[in-house]
This record gives C-alpha cells, structure tokens and sequence, in this order.
C-alpha cells in the first residue's frame, strides 16, 4: 500500500470483468478458485465472528509479506477509507499478479497515477473495470463502499447469487450482498452502502493471500489410478482418479476439497517396470525390435516362445529363434529364422503383426496382439570397427546382422588378400587368420558383405591395433554362483571353441564332477551349468583346464578359483497358462525357472474346476519340457469350449539344492473355440411328441445357426420318400448343457413323430461359432429306448466313470449308490455329466485301492430308479432290476513307486534290484517287460540286453543288471517306465491295465551284497 494518505470522494459500485487478458486471468481464476476456506476465515473476520487473528493482527502479517505497509507515522489507520486504487494494489499484491505497465483508462493525470501497474493488472485479471466504459474512466482515487467490496469478494468466489434477495443494500447489489450473508462473509444488517474501511480491505487481503497459499504441495503417484496429495495445511489425501495415468508423464490435474476448493497440481506416475509395448519396428530383416514403456524381466522377456510374427500379405513363414534384452531392460531384439529360402524370413515394405504374451514386469503380465510394423532395410549393412584379438583374429562388428556366407574373401588386410575361416554370430564376424599379424596398426578393408535384405556393405577400411599376446587367460573373477551355475570372467576374450563341458570342473576328494553345459554371456565371460549329480554343494575350488584365448595362449594347467556358492531361495512362478494350439484337452504351463520332473508331472499337483467348483479334469499324462519350464497336460477328454475354468497348482517344486516350493497358484482360463460340433443321435417319444437331437457340444441357441430355429430341420417320409419340414407349430427347446435339441410335435398336428425314421440337421453351430462338422447330417430316428447301465470303471482310485445307453441330461450323487461286495458304503460327494458317461467323485476316506477294489473286496454301483438321473427328453431312470448295479472293473493303470534294494554282487559282478509297484503286476509277453523300462547305473543308460525283468506274481519285481564295471562306493541306480509302454500290466495274468509312464526317475543307491 502507498505510504501517501488521500482524500476520499463518494464513488459508484465496482465493476467486476469476467473476461480480461486469458493470461492473467488463468491464474486468478486457479487462485480465486481455491479460496474458500480462507474466504471463511475472512468472513468471520471481517464482519464481526470468531477470529483466531484481529485485523490488526492480520495487517502486520501481509506488512511481512510485503504486500501492505503502513503510514509515515508507522500505524495502519485501519480505521481510514479505501481508495480504487489502493483496492488495486491489495488484490495485485495478493494473488502475487505482476504489475503490468499499460495505459488503458483516460483519468487526468492517469499515466502518472502511482496505482496506474496495479490497475492495469487488476483489469487485465477481470477483477476491476472503469466507473465509466465509454469514456473509458477508472476514478483511481474513487472510494469502495462495503458492497462493492461484496461483489468483488462474490465474483472471486463464484458463490451463487441468489434472484430473490431483500436488503438495505442498492438494487444492482442486492444479490451479491445476500450471497456474501448467505455464505457467512458478512454480517447481517450493517449498512453495505457505506464506505469500506482499510480494516475490512486488510481483512479481505489476508483471507485472499492465505487462499493463494493454500495448495497441493507435493502429489505422489501411488498407482495409475491413485494420488497421494498433501496440502500446505499438512494434511494428507488419497485421491481416486476415473482415468489412468500415463506412466512417466507430467499430468496436470485438480482436486475438489470437500466444500468445494479446486486445487490445481501436476503429478508424475513414474514406472520403472513396463506396463505396455510402446513400439515395434525392423530396421532390417533379421532383427525386430520390441521396446516396452519400463523394464521387463529377464527370463520371460527372452523367452522365444512367447512372440509370434505373421502377416497377411505373405505366406513366408517367420519363426522367432532368439529374444535378447537389452542392458536398460526395456528393448527386446527379435532374431528372426534366416531367410534361406523363399517361404522363411522377413520381407521389405510387407506388413508384419506381432503377437506377444506372457511377458512379466514385476507385478504386470504385459500381453498383446496386432501389433503392426512393416520391415524397412533400406541402408547398406556399415562395417564399424575392427578388433585384433590377439595377432591371428580379428572381430569385425557392423551395423545389423549379416549373412552367414561370409569369408575370409570378403576382407584384405594392408591390402593384401588373407586366408582364414570365419564365425558370424548377428552383427559381429570373427576373421580367424591362418599366419600371424605383427604388432602394431594394420589396415582391414570390408567388401561385398551382405544383409538380409541382399544389400552389400561398400567397400570400408578400418584401423586396428595388434599387440602381440603371449599371455594366457587368466580366470578373473566368479560373477555369480549357485548350487546350480558359475558365470565366471575371464581376463580377455575366449574362443569357445575351446571351451567343453569336461574341462570345467570341482573335486570330491579325487573324483572330478563335469559342468553339464555353458553358455557364452560375452567375449571374456561364460556361465557353467552343472547337472543334478554334479551340482555344487558347499564352498570348493573350480578348476578351467584348455580353454585359450584367440591367440592359443591356454591357460595355465591348474588354474583354479574358489566359489562361495549362493543357495538359490527363489520360488518357482508360473508365467502362463494356455491351451494347447488347436485342441481342448491340452494345457501349457510355463514357469519362470526350471521346476523338478517328479512334482511338476505329479497330477496330483494341477487341479482344473469348472464354475461350479466342480473337478472336471481327467488327466492322460503331463511332460515337462527339456528345459524343465514348461509342463504340458494333456487331458483325456476335451474340455468344454467356450467355457472357463480355473487351474490351481500347488507343490511343485524348482531344481535347486533347496527344491524351492511354488506358492499356491491359481488362475482362470477359457477353452478356445477349435473343433466343429457333430450331430451324433437322435430319437422320438412317441407319448410325448417329441424328437431328441444329441449334439457333441453346447451348440448355439439364437441367431443364425441356433439349433432351435426350425429351419433347420426337415424329417423324412419313408412312406412316400420325401423329405418335409417340421410341421406348423412345432416348437423346439435346448437342454440345460445346451448339447441336445428337444423338438415337440403340437398336438393338432395331423402327422406324429413315429411317422419318420430320419432327420436331416442342416447349417447349425456350436455356442462358440464353430459350423456343424460337414454342415449337414441325416441321423436315424428310432423309439427311445429305457436307459440302461451300460459298465461302471475305476478311473482313478477316487474316480467311477458311469456309462449309460444314451446321451444322459443331469444327474446327482443321489442317483447311485456304490457299496463293496461286503456290504461297505461308498461316499460319492459329486458327480459330473459328459454326454452318456457320468463320473463319479469318491471321497477321500472312502478311496479304491490300486486294483479297483475297497477293503479287499470288489465294488458295485447300482443306478437308483425315479430319482433325479433322466435324459435330455426328461425321461427318467427306472430300471430297478439287477441290471442296473454293475461291478466296478479297473481300469487304474499300476505305477512304478520306488527302487526297494540295490546291491551288487562282487563274485558276477552284478545289481540285483527290487522294483516296487502300486499293485501286483505281470507281464504281457514273457521277456519284454524289459522294454517298458529305462534304466540308468552311475549316470550311465544300461541297455535291454544286459538287464532281466522277473515277476513273482505280487507287487515286487526282481530287476537284474549283469555285465557291470568294477563297483563304486558312489553308484545310484535309476528306473522309470517309458514313455509309451506295453508289456507291464497290473495283475496276475497278463490282461490288465498297462503300466503308466514315469514322471521321474525313481533311485536307490547301490551297496555291496553281503
């Protein structure tokens, strides 16, 4: 405030401006918009209620702030009037507006007026206009009255303005004075017309400042959807937003207090792992370049498995062979197959989509389909540096990959022509030369190499150095260890070719155990994989024998480093389930590392329910893949397509020494739409009218295709050999699993459904859009039949699959009752219906043994009459004959549990073993059940011929193993049933059930005979 006093003259009402320079007035309006609260606060000041600061209290601090000041003589004469001007100045100063140096008002000596910035700034905000429009005048040294300062106050606060207002304020001013009482701002009763004082203008001031105060100090992202806020009174809110964040991206917001304040911020959702691909993109033909929005993790973004490239416009097949992450973790580069022939590889300017999934970043499984890119290599591949590795190789690095058919031709050196053989590895050639380079700067030209795209590189010279090496590598240092890996460094580049699985090695005592395989991380550094009997166990010494840099320098003799290795406490993940491509009986699982044969193919840890809860799952087998990462279920009946079911595993465990157990894992799943459905039975009632269609799946029940659209079907006339549509009137149902169609004859109709013997089913689809399979059949009709029990058979020692005559509609556990010979009962606690079986779930206090049978005795299951069990037409069971118990026949494959005993025999240098299985076994052909094993003696494969098979006619089986090396203290055998076997049978005679395959190996270490 001017520290000059005037005089005050009468003045006419504030004109308030709503519109002004967008600039200025972007920023009061964010100000003014967050004012409430401390508009409150003035209220209550200003005009008489509870006050935490007196106005003068609240003077001497916008006097700190530096917005007012006092008088000459040092006070704040709050008592005096106020000025148009001063009024300026206090708002300006306020809202921290910058004076604006203009001339838009023609007052007498206007241009030199002191508050001339302040009411420019003031218009310019659309807080202030002139007393006079057309003559263009402000009266800067005009007084404010009460109610003018009302409307000012009103204005800022967009408070509504009540139409109806009676007060003692002028006509023009009346609204705004009643909204400034309504709001609580000002007192009722007073006299508005009269001038205001400094003390409310102070008391105004200080509510608009700390207003402007009042903000989003810091905003914290928490998610894409929540923001942490804390506010300059210190407090804290979470905010809920409809709409995501970008990650990493200033994005400015506002958030609405309560009582209505509007606070502008910017917050920052700040992802380091990706949430999304950002862009795909083949600047040549052999590499796609897949980058995501944050960083991805290693073992499923380098998973070759889970992209797939096609296109539309080209019937080239792409396979993608390799997936490399890059340092930052957020590009993956796809290596695509060479493009040999002409139905492999990329094309230039063809469009490409891109399928990719399972891919994880922390928490986010990032999957997408369709993404588009087309292939542009339009630049010649660039040679980029040359590099002597030693005096007789030189690598040779250009700017995309190369073709394989490179040669020692394609390169002279100092300008002569070079013999040697080359390794082409993507962009990078090794040039091994036959003679010897001397030290120093040599000169190699690059010519005639190509690109995938048949683009040669023109011709180049590079510059390299060579300084002659005659030291051998050293072992540098263990980047990592595990029970499981070493990745150690070596003091320069290596040439793996050098580099075998048996010159990597730890001592037990002085027997040497052999990494298993090696994979090459860079130049200088390896990782060695070690075997599941050679694994590390504690701290040793790794001994490196062989191994030469490119110069042939080998390393020393016993060069050895010692290793701490690291217990690996990782849990196994999984990173996906999906079908199988093309069929519903089959279930990929992929998991994040590898996982042990024996849990991982135990059936015993997948449990597949259907939405009901229901189990439904009947597995054939399960196979783990070579890697150990991926399980493939492969079911015995189809799952139902369309439908979702959920999968839970459990026990599984890795292959680490501290066999890391899976954390119970379930997740859902829906059975693709793959196999066109079948029209398989059908048949009338003749007391009902009715004709039954059996499809093999739920089929479609609206639209085009539905199986309940009468055009569908036409019957035939034998009598007369015609074929006629349904008569007028027929009606025609679906079946509760939406696999039959039950057509009903009206009873006006002048023909019956016995009058045809075929039914022709034309154009109907699966619920899932799959066309009939051969788009029409013709199905005999015939007199519904009673149903009848077909068998009954052990599955499983908790399953009885019932099998019935025809296509059974619903049943329940009601339905049967299953006792042994003895009179012992059975507990079904479900059932599940699959077309004309009926499967049945036992308890598990109540199980079969392996042979079928309970409590040593054969079981039956006898079918109750007139329960609930009926077929799609609604006919019940009602056979309560003999015929309708049947005895339950295994059908449960024996297993193969455990190796028993192993001992060898000095004297015939021989194992005798002791095989045990689930049940009693024989063999189907005398002198074959031999092929149905694999046997493995100190990691060796013993064949056929050197091992006999024996059965005694129980569940132990005699297995010898003749013409054996000298005996090891250390030797453990091995067995398992193969993967398709024959001639193992449960039971005594030969006849039975064959043999499972092994999930695993089972063992026992070998001992001396006595």
């Amino acid at each position: 405030m001017s520290n000059t006093s005037y005089s005050f003259k009468e003045n006419s009402h504030v004109i308030v401006n709503q519109g002004g320079e967008k600039k200025v007035m972007k920023k009061i309006l964010s100000v003014a918009l967050s004012t409430a609260m401390a508009f409150s606060m003035f209220a209550s000041v200003a005009f008489g209620a509870d006050a935490k600061l007196t106005p003068e209290q609240q003077f001497n601090a916008l006097k700190e702030a530096g917005i007012v000041s006092g008088f000459p003589d040092g006070l704040s004469h709050l008592e005096r009037t106020l000025t148009r001007a001063e009024l300026a100045k206090i708002i300006v100063n306020s809202l921290s507006l910058e004076p604006v140096d203009a001339t838009s008002y023609n007052d007498k000596n206007y241009a030199n007026h002191w508050g001339r910035p302040y009411i420019e700034a003031a218009t310019q905000a659309g807080i202030l206009n002139g007393k006079d429009a057309v003559k263009k005048l402000f009266d800067p040294n005009g007084a404010v009255t009460v109610q003018e300062l009302a409307k000012v106050l009103v204005t800022a606060l967009k408070l509504e303005v009540p139409a109806d207002a009676n007060n003692t304020a002028s006509e023009w001013a009346k609204g705004y004075v009643a909204a400034a009482v309504n709001a609580g701002y000002l007192a009722d009763g007073i006299n508005y017309q009269a001038q205001a004082t400094r003390s409310q203008a102070v008391v105004a001031a200080y509510a608009i400042y700390e207003a402007a105060q009042f903000k989003v100090t810091k905003a914290e992202a928490i998610d894409a959807t929540h923001v942490k806020l804390t506010l300059s009174n210190g407090e804290t809110v979470e905010v809920t937003l409809e709409k995501a964040l970008e990650p990493n991206k200033a994005t400015e917001l506002e958030y609405t207090t309560a009582d209505g304040k509007v606070l502008k911020y910017t917050v920052t959702y700040v992802v380091t792992t990706a949430t999304k691909v950002e862009s795909v993109k083949a600047d040549n033909l052999r590499e796609v370049k897949v980058a995501f929005d944050g960083e991805v993790d290693a073992a499923t973004a380098e998973d070759a498995s889970n992209y797939s490239i096609s296109s539309d416009e080209t019937t080239q097949e792409v396979e993608v062979v390799d997936a490399t992450l890059s340092a930052d973790k957020k590009v993956v580069t796809l290596t695509v197959e060479d493009k040999a022939d002409e139905n492999e590889g990329l094309e230039n300017q063809v469009k490409y989509t891109l399928d990719l999934s399972n891919v994880r970043a922390g928490s986010n499984v990032i999957s997408a389909s369709d993404l588009e890119f087309t292939p542009v290599d339009a630049a010649l591949p660039v040679a980029q540096s040359a590099q002597a590795l030693g005096n007789k190789t030189i690598k040779v690095t250009f700017s995309e990959p190369v073709k394989a058919d490179v040669s020692a031709t394609n390169f002279t050196v100092d300008g002569a022509a070079v013999v040697g053989s080359t390794d082409v590895s993507g962009n990078v050639v090794i040039l091994k030369l036959y003679t010897t380079l001397s030290n120093g700067e040599h000169t190699i030209n690059v010519s005639g190499v190509s690109d995938f795209s048949g683009l040669l590189n023109l011709s180049t010279d590079l510059k390299f150095s060579v300084v002659e090496d005659t030291t051998a590598p050293t072992i540098v240092s263990v980047e990592n260890a595990t029970f499981e890996y070493v990745t150690l460094k070596f003091s320069e580049a290596i040439d793996p070719s050098t580099i075998s699985v048996g010159n990597v090695y730890w001592l037990k005592g002085t027997t040497e155990y052999p990494v298993e395989s090696f994979k090459q991380l860079s130049d200088d550094t390896f990782r060695f994989y070690f075997s599941e009997d050679n694994k590390l166990q504690y701290a040793t010494t790794l001994y490196v024998s062989g191994v030469a840099d490119y110069s042939g320098n080998v390393i020393a003799k016993d060069a050895s480093i010692a290793v701490n290795p690291v217990l690996d406490q990782t849990r196994p993940e999984v990173v996906s389930v999906k079908m199988g491509d093309d069929v519903a009986n089959q279930l990929i699982v992929k998991y994040t590392k590898a996982v042990e044969e024996e849990t991982a193919e135990d059936m015993d840890n997948y449990v597949i329910k259907n939405s009901s809860g229901d189990v439904v799952a009947e597995y054939k087998e399960i196979e783990l893949s070579e890697d150990g990462k991926t399980a493939t279920i492969n079911l015995i009946s189809d799952l139902t397509e369309g439908a979702t079911y959920t999968l839970t595993i459990s026990n599984v465990t890795d292959t680490t020494t501290l066999r890391n157990v899976i954390l119970p894992y379930t997740t859902s799943f829906t059975v693709a739409n793959v196999t066109a459905p079948t029209a398989d039975s059908a048949y009338f009632v003749t007391d009902s009218r009715k004709i039954v269609v059996n499809y093999s799946k739920a089929m479609l029940t609206s639209g085009t295709g539905s199986i309940l659209d009468k055009n569908n079907y036409v019957v035939h006339d034998s009598d007369n050999n015609t074929w006629k549509a349904l008569p007028s009137g027929a009606t025609i149902v679906a079946s509760s699993n939406g696999k039959s169609a039950i057509i009903t004859f009206p009873k006006s109709s002048t023909v019956a459904v016995d009058d045809f013997d075929l039914i022709r089913v034309s154009g109907v689809k699966s619920a899932t859009g799959k066309t009939l399979s051969g788009l029409t059949k013709d199905l005999t009709l015939a007199e519904v039949t009673p149903i009848a029990v077909e068998s009954a058979e052990a599955t499983a020692t908790n399953k009885i699959k019932v099998t019935f005559d025809q296509t059974i509609q619903t049943a329940t556990t009601s339905d049967f009752t299953v006792k042994n010979t003895d009179g012992d009962s059975l507990k079904v606690i479900s059932v599940s219906v699959d077309d004309d079986d009926v499967y049945l779930t036992l308890s598990s206090n109540t199980k079969l043994t392996e042979n079928g049978q309970y409590d040593g005795a054969p079981v039956e299951v006898t079918v109750n009459a007139n329960k609930t069990l009926v077929n799609p037409a609604g006919i019940k069971f009602t056979d309560d004959s003999a015929a309708a118990t049947k005895q339950v026949s295994d059908k449960i494959a024996p297993t193969l549990s455990s190796v028993t005993a192993a001992t060898y025999d000095e004297d015939t240098g021989r194992i005798t073993a002791t095989l045990k299985f689930s049940e009693a076994v024989s063999e189907k052909v005398a002198g074959n059940a031999k092929y149905d094993l694999a046997v493995v003696v100190d990691g060796d494969t013993i064949a056929p011929a050197d091992y006999t098979v024996t059965f005694d006619g129980s569940n132990l089986v005699t297995l010898v193993i003749d013409n054996l090396d000298e005996y090891a203290k250390d030797w453990i055998l091995k067995v398992k049933v193969v993967g398709t076997p024959h001639f193992i049978v449960d039971g005594t005679t030969g006849t039975g059930n064959t043999v499972s395959a092994s999930s695993n190996y089972v063992q026992k270490a070998v001992t001396l005979a006595d």
